[in-house]
């Protein structure tokens, strides 16, 4: 039977490689060796499609690139001549114009060198590495699999990078995370025969350890949401993945900010790479500014902050329709369900995001609310990173974050691909700390400010007389300082803890 299927195998890759007419060539680029089907300038397209000014737009669309030997961007997909099979989806997918990330990202990746991308959420960087990594499996033919990797900091993520994957349908990729147990996962990989394994770094350094997988044919790695991994402390678990790659291998590094961490890594791990980033701003390690986000800022007190919401809520939510798609963001688990509660005791269909539900109800959650069964989601800081829902027109900050960069994070779940979008942020006394760097963003992207907030003081929100001060408000209190919020990046991801939760209940 196994010989059958394996010689099945070989007849459906002999033909597919046929009906292509792969060119597959060695190309020696800087420092590393890699084989691409080749991909020539389309001869279909015309002079003038070819040829762009360069400087030019590079400036309309803020893109920055720092390094030697600079590939041209691309401002079609049809500047290339696609394998035949891979040419028919991106036709069906009807991709024809690259976000400018993907326009200089993409000619830079196909040269083999080494990359760090830096955009805002929903600037399209998951294609920026998925298409190489299809190339990639063209090329490489019957040999050894998988020969791609990529890292991203969550499961969710994992599985939104294999929807992508999935879409060009050709190659077979698995996922790897926390809360399956390791036997699945070793049947799954035995299985499948992946081309390209999607995982965790807590998962995938398990795995290396039990011997489940190996890494030696690997030579093409992707680390998404490269800042988030560090943030969430999984800094240890990759660098012992990066140390046991190949020496031989092309490495992306992308990313929404550019802090000292990152550059750390980069400088580390990478090998004579280009740096690109798109912004408007001019520093490398300013924020990337999406500018379809409509963004207000709301100033009130923390005992306010529930009937502010539920004022902003019948303002901005029913339609005619229905509801609009909205993510609301709270610092805390036990504020997400909290907040749920309030919210359908006013009759509007809401759900709770965060790790302290079991990984199928956050599955179903996360389900539900791309299908739009569930139109508004309260989820805690680590469902702001990655997750590309279509559709999302409010996101209300309940919470304003700890950090700024997470500022930028949670609203870039709305105005994505183009779209436009409204962020509305409930801010207080408390945050007082990142006022000015509020102000600042909100002047950089053109936005209103609200003369609240640059009157906003210390002494603008007193403390409550008594905890119960809320009570006859018809809210529960809202001025919830946990600390369960600390270990919410910890537990995510984590794969100890998902094992020893299911050791509990055996």
């Amino acid at each position: 039977m196994s010989v059958c299927l394996t010689k099945s195998l070989i007849r459906s890759w002999l033909s597919i490689a046929s009906a292509n007419k792969l060119s597959i060539r060695s190309t020696n680029v800087c420092l590393n060796t890699h084989r691409f089907v080749s991909l020539r300038p389309n001869s279909e397209s015309t002079a003038e499609d070819q040829i762009i000014d360069v400087q030019k737009y590079r400036e309309e669309h803020g893109i920055q690139c720092f390094g030697d030997s600079i590939p041209d961007p691309i401002h079609s997909f049809d500047c290339y001549k696609w394998p035949q099979m891979l040419d028919k989806r991106i036709q069906s997918l009807d991709l024809r114009t690259p976000t400018p990330i993907q326009s200089q990202s993409l000619p830079i990746i196909f040269s083999g060198r080494d990359l760090v991308a830096i955009a805002h959420s929903g600037s399209g960087k998951t294609l920026c590495f998925v298409l190489p990594a299809l190339m990639r499996t063209l090329s490489a033919g019957l040999d050894h699999w998988p020969k791609c990797l990529v890292l991203t900091p969550t499961r969710e993520l994992t599985h939104q990078v294999e929807r992508v994957v999935k879409q060009f349908r050709f190659v077979r990729s698995v996922c790897l995370y926390g809360g399956v147990s390791y036997e699945v996962q070793e049947m799954l990989l035995k299985r499948a025969n992946p081309h390209i394994v999607i995982a965790t770094p807590a998962r995938m350094h398990s795995i290396l350890e039990k011997g489940i997988a190996k890494l030696e044919f690997i030579d093409f790695i992707a680390v998404d949401e490269a800042d988030l991994m560090l943030q969430m402390g999984m800094g240890s678990h990759f660098n012992d993945i990066m140390t046991a790659l190949p020496q031989k291998r092309q490495t992306l590094m992308l990313s929404a900010t550019w802090p000292p961490e990152v550059q750390h890594l980069a400088d580390r791990f990478l090998k004579n790479y280009i740096h690109v980033s798109v912004s408007k701003t001019r520093s490398l390690e300013s924020l990337t500014l999406n500018k379809n986000i409509q963004q207000l800022v709301k100033v009130c007190k923390e005992s306010e902050k529930d009937e502010k919401l539920m004022e902003y809520m019948n303002e901005f939510i029913p339609t005619i329709s229905g509801f609009l798609k909205t993510i609301i963001f709270v610092r805390h688990k036990r504020t997400a369900d909290r907040l749920v509660r309030v919210l359908k005791r006013d009759s509007f269909p809401a759900r709770a995001l965060h790790s302290d539900k079991e990984q199928n109800e956050r599955d179903f959650v996360i389900r539900e609310f791309r299908k739009g069964s569930i139109p508004i989601l309260v989820a805690t800081e680590v469902a702001s990173r990655g997750l590309d829902f279509k559709d999302v027109r409010l996101v209300l900050n309940y919470d304003f974050p700890s950090k700024m960069e997470d500022y930028i994070h949670r609203i870039g779940r709305t105005g994505r691909h183009k779209d436009k979008g409204t962020a509305l942020t409930l801010f207080t006394a408390k945050n007082i700390c990142h006022k000015e760097s509020l102000i600042q963003l909100l002047t950089e992207s053109g936005q209103q400010i609200d003369q609240n907030l640059r009157d906003l003081s210390e002494e603008s929100d007193p403390p409550e007389a008594t905890p119960s001060s809320t009570e006859d408000s018809g809210y529960e209190s809202s001025g919830e300082y946990d600390s369960d919020s600390d270990n919410e990046s910890k537990d995510w991801a984590s794969d100890k803890s998902d094992d020893e939760k299911s050791k509990n209940k055996s």
